[in-house]
């Protein structure tokens, strides 16, 4: 589990209910994790067009922040949600 999610987990809770009640979500969190991916991947749609534009590298850079931002938060899923 990442360090941020026990960092912020409920205040009457303990770091080791906490993870297991975070991993127990697996199976609700499954479809959050598709949604990711696909949102991921929409973004790896390099067209010619996007280089006709004077800071084609601004949008390219720009779409891999958001590419590793989606990437970030599916690293925080439980393993079992990341099961297609």
């Amino acid at each position: 589990m990442k360090h941020i999610l026990i960092k912020h987990k409920p205040e009457d809770s303990s770091k080791e209910d906490w993870e297991k009640t975070w991993n127990n979500m697996q199976y609700g969190l499954s479809s959050l994790h598709k949604a990711l991916e696909e949102l991921k991947s929409s973004t790896n749609k390099v067209k010619s067009d996007d280089f006709s534009i004077p800071n084609h590298y601004a949008l390219l850079a720009f779409e891999a922040g958001k590419r590793q931002a989606y990437q970030e938060v599916i690293d925080m899923l439980p393993e079992g949600s990341k099961k297609s």
